[in-house]
């Protein structure tokens, strides 16, 4: 495991590239010492953008504690999984809205870098219209 310090020195040594990705291990909103531990992580990590993971499948209690829990650590956007998973979007577009966080990307599978890709307006407004990512 890597401890903030090894995480900083890491990214320091990349200064010369343009964009670094860090996948943190995922966190339950729920276990506040692994939140502190993280909150270590990204303050070493002097992130530009974090984006909050957050499953389209979600419900409104689990969506909403999750958002509450990770915007004080620093989450300014939300990355929407399991998009193929999920029966309707309302949800989790609502939670985004009250929180008054952006979209960053969304997947829509397993296959990364595949079914991965840059949050449409456009696209979301049809899954949350038509209920589904899979017109019938």
């Amino acid at each position: 495991m890597l401890s903030a310090g090894e995480l900083h020195k890491a990214i320091h040594e990349m200064r010369e590239l343009d964009i670094v990705l860090i996948d943190t291990a995922g966190r339950s909103q729920n276990n506040r010492m692994r939140l502190n531990q993280l909150r270590g992580f990204l303050g070493a990590a002097e992130a530009d953008e974090v984006h909050l993971a957050i499953s389209a499948t979600s419900n409104r209690a689990c969506a909403e504690s999750t958002v509450k829990r990770f915007a004080p650590l620093g989450a300014n956007r939300i990355l929407l999984t399991k998009a193929d998973e999920a029966a309707t979007f309302g949800v989790i577009m609502s939670v985004a809205r009250s929180a008054s966080l952006p979209f960053s990307y969304v997947t829509t599978g397993q296959d990364v870098p595949d079914d991965i890709a840059q949050a449409d307006a456009r696209i979301l407004a049809d899954w949350i219209v038509g209920g589904s990512l899979y017109a019938d």
